[in-house]
């Protein structure tokens, strides 16, 4: 290895002397049709970036300008890695050229270059925002061996006039680092290694390395030897850091030049691993046991995985459950990026309230959360008033029971509505007739709302005028309770009668009516 030139400053990723190089040249900005650069950092493919002075013609200043982010201003050569990206500008900086077409480019030997060359090295023409000068980029999407050489960009002027400047392109063979991943992992505690050497390095190549803004690794977090960095113990605090390797090689241009430093960076991720992991080790979780029939749900939950999980398996008394062995399980896995999972018991039975375990694994490690299944009572029958009828909808006062505070709250409430002529057309006249869920989710419309303060549900989309029957009941995290059915009639904006009862609203024309201010339960 040789030592660092005082002109590379490593850290900051800076080519101090080439700035400096530029500055007393009088180096000025040319667009490159990306972005203007005015320092010599590295670009996204470790390359320094420099801006180049177009060649003189005698005293008058060559108006072909070419300029790229890997250029040597001092040769107008360019050296680059095989198997990267390169863009090179041609602008033209006067206004007698009539076309863009009058602005070409050519490789040595007279091949011209056009936007439908080839996929891998083509030109796309423009006019500069900023100036309004024709400009022509010629672009390399991986640029090859085959690539190298000298190019030469042409303008022509409308006065018969032939003005051309030449860029050289030097083609390194790619560089093969000994570990080319861009992500490395391990398990949480243990020791991790990251290898920034390279194949063959030779004796002109320097290599750094950083964390990926340029700065030293934290002494006390890193061990630098050699080419590598090491973590003694991998911890969550490292989870997601990245580190740089920064590789060097200088290039000679001959006795009257410095060397040219090509950069080459390579950024690592650290990918920290650990096993899923639960809020609590153990947990409670309710099911409803009555003449019903009902499902039971449980639950299998990860707070943090690393990586995510992809096995749920769930036990009893250290027996796999599985869908194929008992058709009233079903096993549902992945839900979303939540992490979880969950077992689903079709008529829940009081001989399936006992401890499962759920083992949880992410391919790297696993880990097992107990959940206790118990008994709970389904929520009470709701108390339920009529708030206020409307043109088009209801307004209900809905209540709860003592079990609103208990270990499994009301979270919602539940509400079905069906005309009453509907009931009466396909189930008889009755008014103490029976009617089943099948029926409501038929013919009827169902509404679903979470648990409000003021216990206010407003059911919409209702006829004018019109007799509904409703269902209510209360839903808990793990069922439903028992419910009430009760009829009324949504308000008759043509009737000249008022009725006085609590919680009528006075608009500015009119006060709002309940037609129907009898309930009649449904048996």
């Amino acid at each position: 290895m040789t030592q660092t030139p005082r002109a590379l400053h490593f850290f900051g990723h800076k080519m101090d002397g080439q700035r400096k190089s530029q500055e007393g040249k009088g180096g000025f900005l040319t667009a490159t049709g990306e972005s203007e650069e005015t320092d010599a950092d590295l670009d996204k493919s470790g390359n320094p970036i420099a801006n180049v002075r177009s060649n003189e013609i005698g005293n008058e200043e060559n108006p072909v300008e070419i300029s790229s982010g890997a250029m040597d201003y001092d040769t107008n050569t360019i050296i680059i890695r095989a198997g990267k990206k390169l863009l090179i500008s041609c602008l033209y900086t006067k206004d007698d050229i009539g076309d863009l077409s009058d602005l070409q480019w050519t490789k040595e030997g007279g091949h011209i270059i056009d936007g439908e060359s080839s996929p891998s090295a083509f030109t796309i023409g423009m006019i500069e925002q900023r100036t309004e000068h024709k400009k022509k980029n010629l672009h390399f999407t991986s640029i090859h061996q085959r690539d190298k050489g000298a190019y030469e960009c042409t303008a022509r002027t409308q006065g018969g006039r032939t003005l051309k400047n030449t860029v050289n392109v030097v083609v390194l063979d790619e560089i093969q680092w000994k570990d080319s991943e861009t992500t490395v992992g391990g398990l949480i505690g243990e020791p991790l290694t990251i290898d920034c050497g390279v194949v063959d390095g030779g004796p002109d190549e320097i290599i750094k390395i950083t964390d990926e803004n340029g700065e030293p690794l934290n002494d006390s977090t890193f061990t630098l030897a050699g080419n590598e960095a090491t973590i003694e113990s991998l911890s969550k605090e490292v989870q997601g850091e990245a580190v740089s390797c920064v590789h060097v090689e200088m290039i000679s241009r001959g006795k009257e030049h410095e060397d040219w430093p090509v950069v080459d960076r390579r950024d690592i991720k650290i990918d920290v691993w650990y096993k899923p992991e639960f809020n609590e080790e153990s947990s409670i979780q309710y099911a409803i046991i009555d003449d019903n029939e009902r499902d039971a749900t449980i639950y299998c939950n990860v707070s943090d995985s690393n990586p995510p999980p992809k096995h749920f398996t769930f036990f009893v008394d250290d027996h796999e459950v599985t869908d194929d062995e008992d058709e009233r399980y079903e096993l549902v896995r992945d839900v979303g990026r939540g992490y979880g999972a969950y077992l689903k018991i079709h008529d829940v039975k009081q001989a399936d309230l006992q401890q499962y375990r759920c083992e949880v694994s992410n391919g790297k490690a696993k880990a097992s959360h107990i959940i206790n299944l118990r008994a709970a009572n389904p929520p009470f029958e709701p108390k339920v008033t009529l708030h206020e009828a409307k043109k088009h909808s209801i307004v209900w006062k809905i209540e709860g029971g003592e079990d609103d505070e208990g270990p499994m709250p009301v979270t919602a409430i539940e509400i079905f509505y069906v005309r009453k002529a509907v009931v009466h057309d396909r189930l008889g006249s009755e008014e103490d007739i029976d009617i089943d869920d099948g029926f409501w989710k038929s013919h009827g419309g169902r509404v679903l709302r979470e648990k409000t303060k003021n216990n206010l549900y407003e059911v919409k989309g209702l006829r004018e005028a019109t007799d509904y029957v409703f269902k209510f009941r209360q839903i808990s995290d793990v069922g439903f309770g028992d419910s009430i059915v009760l009829t009324a009639s949504t308000y008759d904006e043509n009737s000249d009668s008022v009725d006085s009862a609590p919680g009528f609203i006075k608009s500015m024309s009119f006060w709002t009516t309940i037609i129907l201010f009898s309930l009649i339960q449904i048996f």
